[in-house]
This record gives structure tokens, sequence and C-alpha cells, in this order.
């Protein structure tokens, strides 16, 4: 129903709200299909499960990083632009790095 009531509000078609999602869905299914082939591996090495969690973490986390250095359009402009506004209502990030990082994130 906030589906619905979101794409009446912002007046606009299923077609835009479908292609914001693509990007999601992308790294979904790549950090999915790394979990399927490493978790048997990580759990055969690894006894605690927070520590399993944690190294999934760190590896998605480099994954995500290596994908935005090679190609930022992969996460889609209006995340990009989303996190962007996020980033500039942070206040405890100095002005100089906040610009910084909003500069990077730019497509």
């Amino acid at each position: 129903m906030m589906i619905f009531l979101s794409i009446k509000v912002m007046e606009t078609d299923w077609i835009s709200f479908l292609k914001t999602l693509t990007p999601g869905l992308k790294l979904i299914f790549l950090l999915s299909l790394k979990n399927w082939f490493l978790y048997p591996i990580i759990s055969q090495n690894i006894n605690l499960p927070i520590l399993i969690i944690i190294d999934n973490v760190l590896i998605d986390l480099v994954i995500m990083f290596i994908i935005f250095k090679i190609n930022k359009s992969f996460f889609g402009n209006e995340n990009l632009q989303f996190l962007s506004k996020i980033i500039e209502k942070i206040d405890y990030i100095k002005p100089k790095y906040k610009q910084k990082i909003i500069s990077n994130l730019k497509c």
C-alpha cells in the first residue's frame, strides 16, 4: 500500500519506480552469489557466528568499494544523489571532507 501511495504522491509511474530498484537488485544478486560460494568456506574455518557475520560484512564492503571505484553508475544516479543529500545533513563531518565525499559521489 505504501508503494502505491508513494507512486501517487510523487506523480510517477511503475517503470520509473522499478528503474530505481534495479541497482539494488543487481547488488543483492552479486552479494548473494558471493555468499553462496564463500559461506561454506568461511563457516568451515570460523566457529563463532559473530565472526562469520563480521567477515561477511567486511567482504561485502570491499566488494562495494571496488564496484564504486570501477563503475559509480552501478549504484544508480538517483541513489548516489540521495546519499549526497544525506551526507550534506550530517553535522559531525568536517566541511572540507564533506565536499570531497559529495564530489566523489557525482557521476
